[in-house]
């Protein structure tokens, strides 16, 4: 069967390598092509490394950016209506491709799968993003009926399906299907420590995966720094903290996109060198590849998202045997037991963030017997050969028309 898979984003994030994780798993049985709107050079190595699918640069995804932590109404209809949607050229496209069966990465593309289901191929939308606002909102309504409209609909966790199902209604083809996590890979791997980073070994590291992410936390975690001095605790960054570039200044939606980019870049940064002044309390690393490594050298993991967000890094963490801190959110609760394979702390509160931080720091025997609970707990909920199975078993059966 020949399976195309479709991305909005070009970079390395969550969203798209739980994707490449979806078209790792189908490429053992069916013939798998990912579609990605110019791919970054990291994203491109990682999936060449791989040489088991094979990617194509192809047109911008017409989204719609709606969702917990994504823009408001507003601003998603502005950009929406702004920005070429290249509808007519999708459609030369998938069409010339002739696939068995379309996957979509991510529920803002739902516009581009409403447009192509008029070519009557089978498709599948994996939702990635949590639900803005309340079920009855009429926007909220409007998407699912999109979702109604394709063969089947993947959710990452039951909070997230029983947000956008009717109370009334249950549908075969909409099912849960978490993130996996590669427990062979990770027990294989070569233990890496904290001096080959040039860190020394007596540093409590902190690790935080969200880059320059205002949604992720990095307000939140900068703010918590300041309940941490004369500890010797360290705040590693990772994830996209690029300065951010101009490629047009004469297209309005990049203007207004690097005008908000680069205002929040140098208020980070100011914040970075104002911590940095005395002690060199936060490292900034940027996008990994070899993120495994990262963890290892970490103590604690932290995601302080500000507002409802899916949580990849409690089972990344749990993988490597290290326990997490994530604000106290619902959605969290099928992947964390607070006291058992984590903390919990209060939302938006940095003072809070900054005590769990410092409960582990004087307690490392606690923070270990997290740690290793997380593992615990992955294995559980996450393992990749399970996953596996769930995705070949739900594909074959949207592919049948069950």
């Amino acid at each position: 069967m020949k399976i195309l898979l479709i991305y909005h984003h070009n970079g390395l994030g969550g969203g798209v390598r739980s994707g490449l994780d979806i078209a790792l798993a189908l490429s053992s049985a069916h013939d798998v092509k990912i579609l990605i709107p110019s791919p970054r050079p990291e994203l491109k190595q990682v999936i060449e490394d791989e040489k088991r699918v094979v990617y194509q640069e192809g047109l911008n995804v017409p989204c719609f950016s709606y969702y917990n932590g994504g823009a408001s109404f507003f601003k998603a209809s502005i950009f929406f209506f702004l920005k070429r949607k290249n509808f007519r050229q999708w459609n030369i496209l998938v069409a010339g491709e002739k696939p068995d069966l379309i996957l979509y990465n991510s529920i803002v593309q739902w516009p581009l799968f409403h447009y192509l289901r008029k070519l009557n191929i089978p498709s599948i939308c994996f939702v990635r993003e949590t639900m803005k606002g309340q079920p009855f909102f009429p926007i909220n309504i409007f998407i699912r009926k999109r979702l109604e409209q394709i063969q089947g609909v993947a959710f990452l966790t039951s909070y997230d399906k029983s947000r956008w199902q009717k109370k009334d209604n249950f549908y075969d083809n909409w099912v849960v299907i978490p993130h996996m996590v590669d427990i062979d890979a990770s027990n294989s791997k070569e233990y890496i420590t904290k001096t080959e980073y040039n860190l020394s070994e007596n540093d409590f590291i902190v690790l935080y995966l969200g880059g320059y992410s205002k949604i992720k936390g990095i307000f939140q975690l900068l703010k918590s720094a300041k309940y941490l001095k004369d500890l010797k605790i360290k705040i590693l960054i990772l994830g996209d903290c690029e300065n951010p570039t101009l490629s047009n200044r004469y297209n309005f939606v990049e203007l207004l996109r690097y005008i908000v980019h680069k205002t929040r870049f140098s208020k980070i940064k100011s914040k970075i060198d104002k911590l940095n002044r005395d002690v060199h309390r936060v490292i900034v690393k940027g996008m990994q590849n070899n993120i495994i490594e990262w963890y290892n050298i970490a103590d604690v993991v932290v995601f302080p998202a500000q507002k409802v967000h899916q949580a990849r890094p409690i089972y990344e963490a749990g993988l490597n045997r290290k326990t997490i801190i994530v604000p106290n959110y619902d959605n969290f609760n099928e992947n964390l037991l607070d006291g058992y394979n984590g903390l919990y702390y209060k939302r938006r509160s940095s003072k809070d963030l900054g005590k769990k931080i410092i409960k582990l720091y004087k307690d490392r025997d606690y923070c270990n017997l997290l740690g290793e609970n997380n593992y615990k707990m992955t294995i559980k909920n996450h393992d990749k050969n399970n996953i596996n199975r769930k995705v070949l078993e739900f594909i074959e059966m949207v592919a049948k028309g069950e």
